[in-house]
This record gives structure tokens, sequence and C-alpha cells, in this order.
């Protein structure tokens, strides 16, 4: 099962006197219900109730939409009493009231309301009833799915579409909510635990960020699972609704596999998916279409298949590092191997054989890796020395050779070069010696290879 996520795996463990924990978490369904925190893998799991939840623990749903945010509240009912309602007196139940571990809706109390509000709008007996404040909403929804543990009672006096002033609207603690056009009395009332009446309301805590900060951060969520497939998608559920320049930021807290290959975030789609290792920071910046790893751990691990890269040039490029293996680059098209070095080692042997005679050959050394032969010299030493030396490539058992020049080299009292007609010398490739046709007196000879690797 694939779960969608919209920001992934930062866990937020806040101590306070009245709860064990508290999370944050982002939603891909609005905050609208408790649906948006299966990234805790509470209901529907093998185990209900996998990391031990307390009665009581909190979760905050953050929700980012151009740039006003929008925060829920939740409290988690491990026991499915209404002790919850103490602490939180507008707890949202379902109509399972009795259901053990789940997530409840924590609605904004009324009691925080100003004492005056914007305007009451919205159609009876339809989908829903908003009103709004300058910094806070309570919007109720009718249908069938929830019901809310309180209800304004009385709606019948507010036509269908009808708007009211909301200068008018009041709240009196311990009676409820009264609403009218005209500063007069009778067109809305509501009566704080009147759960009886004939439409159902849901309260939640709507939250707006300001102009000045238009691109605030906003809460994450943990995925627990290491078994599932993380989606990742915007922070809607359209998957667009973030702007250029914004980031996702990913930390892998548990080993997990990221869709990479159909997330709502089309930029970021690539042809793998990636699995992400324990301790890796991932990012991604909105507007763009590249992923960078911020951190690796001390691990191997090839993350270019999902072109996922460690700078802003070339082919896809992916970094890890091994004990002892040194840094380790993978390109674009998932082929690992060490980094080529801006400029080639350079590779210089050379072997001097005393009193040579016709006929000698010598295996001379193994390659331990490719090697490109840029030259071949010799130098002969004694009375008028004269000597021929021909340099061979072999096989790693020494056996299959031939030469790689293009004739053997006379050697004089001087350094003599030969023509290289095979330049290539094969990783674990032997390379022999063979001298002939001594004259004068060689009382030694010096052989020298020159290349790179």
């Amino acid at each position: 099962m694939k779960r969608l996520l919209s920001a992934v795996i930062l866990l937020i463990l806040l101590a306070s006197p009245a709860y064990a924990r508290h999370y944050g978490c982002t939603s891909h369904l609005g905050g609208i219900s408790g649906t948006d925190l299966d990234a805790l893998d509470i209901t529907g799991a093998s185990d209900p109730n996998p990391n031990n939840l307390a009665d009581g623990d909190t979760a905050q749903v953050a929700v980012l939409s151009g740039t006003t945010g929008t925060r829920y509240d939740y409290v988690f009912d491990a026991d499915g009493t209404t002790a919850e309602d103490a602490t939180y007196f507008t707890v949202i139940r379902p109509d399972d009231f009795a259901t053990a571990g789940v997530w409840r809706l924590v609605g904004l109390p009324i009691q925080m309301l100003p004492a005056t509000v914007a305007r009451l709008t919205g159609t009876i007996n339809a989908d829903e009833i908003t009103v709004f404040s300058d910094s806070n909403t309570l919007k109720a929804l009718t249908g069938s799915e929830f019901k809310a543990a309180y209800s304004i009672g009385s709606l019948s006096a507010l036509n269908a579409g009808t708007m009211t002033d909301g200068l008018y609207c009041t709240y009196t603690a311990g009676v409820g909510i009264v609403c009218n056009s005209t500063g007069g009395t009778g067109d809305i009332t509501g009566i704080l635990d009147d759960d009886s009446g004939d439409v159902p309301f849901l309260y939640q805590a709507w939250t707006a960020f300001g102009a000045a900060d238009a691109t605030p951060d906003v809460s994450a969520a943990e995925h627990y699972s290491t078994a599932d497939t993380t989606t990742i998608t915007g922070f809607d559920h359209g998957g667009s609704a973030i702007t250029a320049g914004r980031r996702l930021r990913v930390r892998c807290d548990y080993a997990t596999v990221f869709d990479l290959t159909s997330s709502e975030i089309t930029a970021a789609n690539r042809s793998t998916d990636y699995t992400c290792v324990v301790g890796t920071v991932l990012d991604f910046v909105y507007g763009t279409d590249q992923w960078y790893a911020l951190n690796i751990p001390d691990a191997y691990q090839t993350l270019s298949s999902s072109g996922i890269v460690v700078n802003n040039s070339g082919s896809p490029l992916a970094r890890s590092i091994a004990n002892g293996d040194g840094i380790t680059f993978t390109n674009g098209d998932g082929v690992a191997g060490n980094p080529t070095p801006s400029v080639a080692y350079p590779v210089l042997q050379s072997r001097t054989i005393s009193d040579p005679a016709d006929a000698d050959d010598y295996n001379w050394f193994q390659a331990p890796e490719a090697i490109t032969v840029s030259a071949v010299k010799c130098f002969a030493e004694g009375s008028t020395p004269s000597i021929t030396a021909d340099l061979q490539e072999c096989d790693s058992a020494g056996a299959n050779c031939a030469t790689i020049l293009s004739g053997a080299i006379t050697c004089n009292g001087g350094w003599d070069a030969g023509t290289v007609s095979d330049t290539a010398i094969a990783a674990n490739g032997t390379l022999r010696i063979l001298l002939g046709a001594p004259s004068g007196t060689v009382t030694a000879v010096t052989v020298q290879v020159e290349g790179t690797r």
C-alpha cells in the first residue's frame, strides 16, 4: 500500500504536564478528519497502537494553501471514554463514541472567540455553515459521517444563502452564541452542551499566517512504517499549493521507500523509486526539477537511479561514503565507480638488467589497473654497446603475449625511444621485456615505460 504524506519523517516530541507526547503532522485531505493521521499507523494496522500512544496524546495537523496556513488539533482517545472532554471541552467524536485507539478532532473552544466576529454565512440543511473572524474560523459540517459533541440548536431563522452582520454575533459563557442582523435577538442562537440539535457541527481551529510571513514553516509528519511506500505530495491535496522557492526537506528516521515515479509534484518524479537509508537528509526546491542529498550516512548507497544529486552541474551524481572505500560517485545511468580525476595519475616504471644476453626475457610487472602507455625507452651501457629491446603485454598468467611496439628498439649508449602501437594495457595484464642481438660490450640495459592510469 502506498501512503500519502505531504512532507515526511520529522518527529516532534514535546513534553508537557498534560500530555505524554505531541505530534506535528501535515494533512493531505484538508484536515477534515482523523484519516489525516494515517501517518501514525493507528487504525487499520495489525497493531492498532504500535507506538504506545497514551490517552490524551495530542497531534497538530498543519495545511498550507498558497500563503494561508491552517492548523487542526487532535487528541488521542486510547480507551473510548469521555475523559478527554475534561481537557478539551470541544473534543469532536464520530458516532462511534466507544471506539478506542482513535484520534478525535479538537475544536476551537467557543470561549476563545472574540466578543464580535466578522460575519455568519451559510446554507441551512446543506453542506456547511461557516463563521469567520479576523484570525479564527468555525466550520460546521452537516455530513452524516461526523457528529459533534456540541451543536447549535436553533437554525431555522437563517434562510439559505443569508449573510448576517457579524457585529451582532456575541458569545455568553455558559449560554452560547447569538447572532442577528439588526442588533435584536432571535436570528440564530446556539447553546453549548446541547447535542440534540438537528444539525451536527464540527469545530476546527484555523490559523492564518500574516502577510509578513508569506512562506512560513509548517509542521511535518512521521512515517512509522518500515514496509510501506511513502508518496511525496504537495502540502494540499492537489499538490500544487507551494510556490517556487519553497523547500521540501526529508529526513529518513526509518528505512522506507519513496515513490518518486508517481508523486503529485511532477518535477520531483524520477524513473525509479528511492530506498531511503536511515539518517539520509534530502532536499527538493519547488520550481526546480532536482533533488539534493544534504546528508548521507556512513554506508554505501546508490542514489542516482532516482536522480538525486550532490551538486548542480552536469548529469545527476550521487555521493556515498563507506569506511575504507573513500568516495564513490554514481552517474545518471546508475554506473558506480571511483571519480575520474581532472589530471590522470602518471605511471613511470624502469628496470635495469645486468649482463644481458641474446633471447633473454623477463616478466617485468603486473598492472594493478588499466594503463595508457605513452612512451617506451631504453639505455644500453658498456663499450660501444648495442642491444634490441621489445615490450610485450601478456595476460595475468604471463601467457598469450603480444608486442605493444611497432618494432623492437635498438638501444645504444643513450636514451632511445620506440614507437608504441598498442597503448592500452588491461588491468592485471603482465608486461614482459624481450632482449636480443647484443653487440660490442653490453654491461647493462635499462628499459623504461611511461603512461597514465
